[in-house]
């Protein structure tokens, strides 16, 4: 297969020929990872217009993108917990460009673009750990998680700064923890890196100690790939 050169585009360059060579090349690639970077390095994210997404989830759909052993990405989403104005579902296709702003807000540039590798990585292997907190129907927060020889780990928590102390956070890592339960997981960790310590104290108020949080965390699938 010869190499192919991706030319970085500005969102208001790209026609709508080019985005759908886009899609057709993403189609024959096997990894949903590969298909969110590239979607990335495109910045398709800030102008997926409703023609363009209905064709991207065409594509996604297609056999494959299927990932061996994996379930399908696109598929309708499980009920989510409703605590008032504030809603903890699965991840969404929609969720993509919403999420991407939110790492962008609220993360270090050098966090954002481990968090972002790691996202995709995640959606890839096991879209269900990624977990999205709405407030009254915007975006609000979103929780990483992934499970590594039967542990599971917490591996980043991102809250917008104008939804802060209404409980989001609490509400994502509890929605995340049930998921942890229903796969029956040996044990629950809270992953730290250079990036996230200040987690600490908040995690620690919800009942877990020092024993709970992992450091190692390049050891994970999800960073070290």
């Amino acid at each position: 297969m010869k190499a192919l050169k991706i030319k970085r585009f500005q969102s208001n360059s790209l026609k709508i020929a080019e985005i759908y060579e886009v899609l057709s090349i993403l189609r024959r690639i096997s990894s949903i990872y590969v298909v969110l970077y590239t979607l990335r390095l495109f910045d398709i994210q800030d102008f997926i217009s409703v023609q363009l997404k209905e064709a991207y989830i065409s594509m996604l759909n297609g056999p494959s993108l299927q990932c061996k052993n994996a379930k399908p990405f696109i598929r309708n989403p499980k009920q989510g917990m409703k605590l008032g104005m504030m809603t903890v579902r699965s991840f969404q296709l929609s969720d993509y460009a919403p999420l991407t702003n939110l790492f962008r807000e609220v993360l270090s540039d050098e966090c954002y673009e481990e968090t972002m590798e790691a996202f995709a990585r995640q959606l890839s292997w096991d879209s269900d750990m990624v977990m999205v907190a709405t407030y009254q129907n915007e975006v609000a927060g979103a929780i990483i998680g992934t499970i590594d020889d039967n542990k599971a780990y917490y591996y980043r928590i991102a809250v917008a700064s104008g939804y802060r102390r209404k409980g989001i956070g609490r509400a994502l890592i509890q929605g995340l923890k049930k998921r942890f339960e229903q796969r029956k997981v040996k044990r629950v960790l809270v992953t730290l890196d250079t990036h996230n310590h200040a987690v600490v104290p908040f995690y620690q108020s919800l009942g877990f100690d020092q024993a709970d949080f992992q450091t190692s965390v390049r050891e994970l699938s999800i960073v070290g790939g």
